[in-house]
C-alpha cells in the first residue's frame, strides 16, 4: 500500500514510480573442491621432458585432505598429497619425462574432512565436473641423422647428447643417400645436394645451390631473424668468429643471421626436395662450438625438420572455441566422404561434421576428438589414428567451482568498509598529519606576507 501511494504521488509530480526490489537467496552453502587449472607443455630444456601446471581450490568452509592422481595414457605418473585450508588454492609445477606423450589426466581422490569439525562431510564435494582435468602432451619424434664430416668431436657430441637422435658418422660422401635421415654436411659437399632435409656447416666447395667466394675475416653478426623459430634463444652478436665463407646462392634464400657488411652466415634455402640450412662459420677456429648457442641452434634445426608446430597444446576452458591447423575442403557436389571432411566427436560420443577451421564453442567437459569419418573407405585405420587430434576441455573456473551463494551485504560488512581507514599502519597516519601541518604552516606564512 505504501508503494502504491508513493507511485500515485510520483505520477502527480511527474516522477518515476518506485520499484520494489527484494533480495532473496534460494540456495544453501555447498562445499566443493575442484581443479581450476591444468596445463601441460614440453620442456624447453629436456628434449623428452614435459611440465605440468595445476591448481586445486578448496571452495568450502572446512579443511580437507586428499590427493591428486596423475595418469598418462592410463599409466600412473604421480600421486600428490593435498592438505587445504578453507578457501585455499594449491598450485604446483611438476616436471616429468615421456617420449611418446599422450593424454594426461588429473583426478581428485580420497577427499576427507575431520568429522568432529565438519559433521556434513558427506557433502564435501558436490560438483564432480571439476574433479577431473585433461591435458595433451605432444609426442616426440626420434630422428635419424647422417653426419658427413672429416672429423669434428664437438659436432658429433652435440647430436649424441640429444636422446631423440640416432646418428651415423662417415668421413666420405656416400654414393647413395638414405631416404629417412637428416643429412649433416660438415665441410664435405657433393656437387648435387641430396633430397630431403640437409644441414650444411662450413662448406668448402660449390654445389648446385651456391658458389663459394672469398673468406670473410672476423665477421660480426649484427642482424638476426628474431621471428624465426630457427633463431629462438640464440644470440650470435657476441660470438667470436675469426673466419667464415662467402657464399653466392643461385636461388632466393631466407637470411637468419648476417654481418654488419651484409654477408650472410646462416641462411635457410627453400627447395622442392627439402629444406636446406647453411651455416658458413668455421667451427675449428670459432668459439661457437663452445657456446650454448650452438646446441640450441642444432636443437632448433631438428625441431624445424621434424615439423613440430610448438611445445604447447593448451587445454581449453568449457565454452571456448579453437582453430584447427588444417581442414580438407568439401567438394562442389557436397560429397563429404570423398572430400575427407573431418568429424568432431564430443566426450558423450555425439558426432558432427567440421566444415571450417573454427570449431566450437566446446561446451562439454572432457576429451574431444577430431578424426576422419569411419565411412571414408580411402582412409585405413593406421592413417585415421595418426591424423586424429585430441582436444582437452576442462571446467577450470574458480567462479563455477565455488558453489556457495553470494550473501547480501549486512550492516557489519558496511561498518567494516567504513572502518577500513582506521586499519592502516601507524606510519600512514603520521605522514598524513605531517602533510596537514606543513600545508597549514605554508598557509600562515603566505597570510603574513600578504598582510
Amino acid at each position: 500500500d505504501q508503494i502504491t501511494a508513493s507511485n500515485t504521488a510520483n505520477q502527480a509530480h511527474g516522477k518515476p514510480d518506485v520499484v520494489d526490489v527484494q533480495y532473496r537467496i534460494f540456495a544453501t552453502p555447498a562445499a566443493n573442491v575442484g581443479i581450476t587449472q591444468f596445463q601441460a607443455r614440453r620442456s624447453l630444456v629436456d628434449p623428452i621432458g614435459y611440465e605440468i601446471l595445476m591448481t586445486v581450490r578448496n571452495a568450502s568452509d572446512q579443511p580437507i585432505k586428499g590427493r591428486l592422481e596423475l595418469e598418462l595414457d592410463g599409466i600412473p605418473a604421480d600421486v600428490l598429497p593435498l592438505t587445504l585450508a578453507p578457501d585455499e588454492s594449491w598450485t604446483r609445477s611438476v616436471e616429468k619425462t615421456s617420449l611418446e606423450g599422450g593424454l594426461l589426466q588429473a583426478t581428485l581422490a580420497q577427499l576427507t574432512v575431520d568429522p568432529a569439525k565438519s559433521p556434513e562431510s558427506d557433502q564435501l564435494n558436490v560438483l564432480t565436473q571439476d574433479d577431473t582435468a585433461w591435458a595433451i602432451v605432444p609426442p616426440r619424434v626420434v630422428q635419424n641423422v647422417l653426419i658427413v664430416s672429416p672429423g669434428n668431436l664437438f659436432l658429433q657430441k652435440v647430436f649424441e647428447a640429444n636422446p631423440l637422435v640416432k646418428i651415423t658418422v662417415t668421413n666420405e660422401i656416400p654414393s647413395q643417400w638414405p631416404a629417412d635421415s637428416i643429412v649433416v654436411l660438415h665441410r664435405l659437399v657433393p656437387e648435387t645436394l641430396p633430397s630431403g632435409d640437409v644441414l650444411v656447416i662450413d662448406p668448402e666447395t660449390a654445389c648446385d645451390v651456391w658458389d663459394v667466394g672469398d673468406v670473410i675475416q672476423n665477421p660480426i653478426v649484427t642482424e638476426q631473424d628474431e621471428a624465426s623459430p630457427l633463431m629462438t634463444h640464440i644470440r650470435l652478436d657476441n660470438v667470436l668468429m675469426p673466419e667464415a665463407r662467402r657464399l653466392d646462392f643461385k636461388s632466393p634464400v631466407k637470411t637468419l643471421a648476417s654481418t654488419v657488411t651484409g654477408e650472410t652466415v646462416y641462411v635457410r634455402v627453400p627447395r622442392p626436395e627439402g629444406t636446406c640450412l647453411v651455416l658458413s662459420v668455421n667451427l675449428e677456429r670459432s668459439v661457437l662450438a663452445f657456446r650454448t648457442a650452438f646446441p640450441i641452434m642444432i636443437t632448433n634445426a631438428l625441431s624445424w625438420f621434424a615439423g613440430q608446430p610448438g611445445e604447447l597444446q593448451p587445454s581449453l576452458v568449457a565454452g571456448q572455441t579453437t582453430t584447427l591447423a588444417s581442414v580438407a575442403p568439401a567438394t562442389e557436389h557436397g560429397d563429404e566422404s570423398t572430400a575427407g571432411v573431418r568429424v568432431l566427436t564430443s566426450p558423450s560420443q555425439h558426432e558432427s561434421a567440421i566444415l571450417s577451421q573454427q570449431i566450437g564453442p566446446l561446451t562439454e567437459v572432457g576429451v574431444w576428438t577430431v578424426a576422419q569419418p569411419a565411412t571414408d573407405k580411402t582412409v585405413d585405420d593406421a592413417t585415421a589414428k595418426t591424423s586424429s587430434q585430441l582436444i582437452a576441455v576442462n571446467l577450470a573456473s574458480v567462479n563455477e567451482s565455488d558453489l556457495r551463494p553470494v550473501l547480501e551485504p549486512t550492516k557489519d560488512t558496511e561498518t567494516a568498509a567504513v572502518q577500513k581507514w582506521f586499519s592502516r599502519p601507524l606510519w600512514f597516519y603520521l605522514i598524513a598529519i605531517a602533510c596537514m601541518f606543513s600545508a597549514f604552516e605554508w598557509f600562515l606564512s603566505q597570510r603574513r606576507l600578504i598582510t
